[in-house]
């Protein structure tokens, strides 16, 4: 059996990681989880690997408040799957979640996911950088002159510092999502 699954070591030209600019300003407002993406190859069958993960998944959303002890919340359906790293006491709205889903390979399957962060959290950051620059292109067109005031430009880098401080917070709960990815792609 060959258990030689890793991508191979040769890098083409176009496969070099270039500055992208909307990413760039999606991480930088907290649209996104700023993580490199997940690639896992395993010798078992996607379906193995989904009933698996769907084993150690707790699908029970609604006894979050009751809930004493850390677990991972989420769902799978057919051959995709999300979920997160929840720990009672621990309060995180930029927290990781993990999408992807798990694809047939030569030699078993595969495991493609990426993190993100909550769609309420995707909104609520839309929201509030969409309303500091209505802001300040209204004080900058004041009639009075006053120009840009200071108030935009410090709810911006506040911003900027929640989101900041939320992926930092998140690194422990993306080991944790990873180590449940590698152990049920193994054998």
């Amino acid at each position: 059996m060959n258990n030689n699954l890793n991508k191979p070591e040769q890098t083409f030209e176009s496969e070099k990681p270039q500055f992208n600019f909307v990413r760039f300003l999606v991480l930088l407002f907290g649209l996104s989880f700023d993580a490199p993406p997940i690639e896992i190859y395993s010798t078992k069958q996607p379906q193995e690997v989904i009933s698996q993960l769907k084993e150690n998944l707790d699908s029970s959303w609604g006894n979050l408040i009751l809930t004493f002890k850390p677990k991972f919340i989420g769902k799978t359906k057919e051959n995709k799957f999300a979920f997160w790293w929840f720990q009672p006491g621990r309060r995180n709205s930029w927290a990781p979640i993990v999408r992807g889903v798990v694809e047939p390979a030569p030699s078993g399957s595969v495991i493609k996911a990426h993190f993100d962060v909550h769609n309420a959290v995707k909104i609520f950051s839309i929201f509030w950088m969409g309303s500091l620059l209505a802001i300040s292109v209204f004080m900058f067109f004041m009639p009075t002159g006053h120009g840009i005031s200071l108030f935009p430009l410090g709810m911006i880098l506040f911003m900027l510092l929640l989101v900041k401080i939320g992926n930092v917070m998140g690194k422990p709960d993306c080991k944790k999502i990873i180590e449940l990815l590698e152990r049920v792609s193994k054998p």
